[in-house]
């Protein structure tokens, strides 16, 4: 593991995608957070520190060593309506790692499932990054890559699980979904907070997949970047 690249992320012309990016820590090619001793129960175990130097999620003067702990920053996001936050930990792509502040771990792919949202046959979930929401760092609908990306606050992903559901998982499908230019000429685009919703306004024509990957069933096909994210969900807001 080395932390001690810098992380970069340099705006494009409508801020996302980036002009340049480059992740603040990368994962050797066996590294994956997610390790077990017996086959079948697994521990999600980020690498947070070593020599090279820190995970760029701690905050300020947030680990000690003699206590063995940290402090991480989180991400605000939504749930079925409702501010969830969690945590970055790992991207298997540098994009998503860079964007994050999270350890670029490309084996963390090899988690079953790609774009798919089955108990018995999935690692996954999705998150669902709006690329083009709302902008304006005082907007109240604000949201999306390109607004966080200019510097205007979190992209407020939505969750397709929380801690509890029977299916959760931190394993994260990235499923990025579009505005369309139609639904922005209506006046349509706003702050987006439940996964339904945003497969109804897909298979209705006002969202598009901002993927390459294959098409997420449970989300009306709305498709996967492919990309995974390790961000466990810690708050859920009532």
């Amino acid at each position: 593991m080395d932390f001690s690249p810098t992380r970069i992320v340099v705006p494009g012309p409508d801020a996302f995608p980036p002009a340049e990016i480059q992740a603040g820590a990368v994962g050797d090619p066996d590294y994956s957070p997610l390790a077990t001793s017996d086959g079948r129960t697994v521990i999600n175990a980020t690498q947070v520190a070593n020599a090279s130097g820190l995970h760029d999620s701690i905050v300020t003067n947030g680990i000690d060593f003699a206590k063995k702990q940290v402090t991480l920053n989180t991400l605000n996001g939504f749930y079925e309506g409702k501010r969830v936050q969690y945590l970055h930990q790992d991207a298997s792509v540098e994009l998503v790692a860079a964007l994050e502040g999270s350890t670029w771990a490309p084996n963390l792919d090899a988690a079953p499932g790609l774009a798919s949202f089955d108990r018995d046959t999935s690692a996954r979930a999705a998150i669902i990054p709006i690329v083009n929401g709302p902008r304006g760092a005082d907007n109240p609908q604000r949201q999306g890559l390109q607004s966080a990306v200019a510097g205007e606050g979190d992209p407020l992903n939505i969750t397709q699980v929380v801690p509890g559901d029977k299916d959760y998982t931190p394993i994260w499908d990235v499923t990025p979904a579009v505005w369309t230019q139609e639904a922005i000429g209506r006046g349509e685009r706003i702050r987006l907070t439940d996964h339904d919703t945003v497969a109804d306004l897909f298979e209705d024509g006002l969202l598009a997949s901002g993927g390459g990957g294959p098409a997420n069933y449970s989300l009306g096909g709305l498709a996967a970047l492919p990309g995974i994210s390790n961000c466990p969900v810690v708050i859920e807001f009532d």
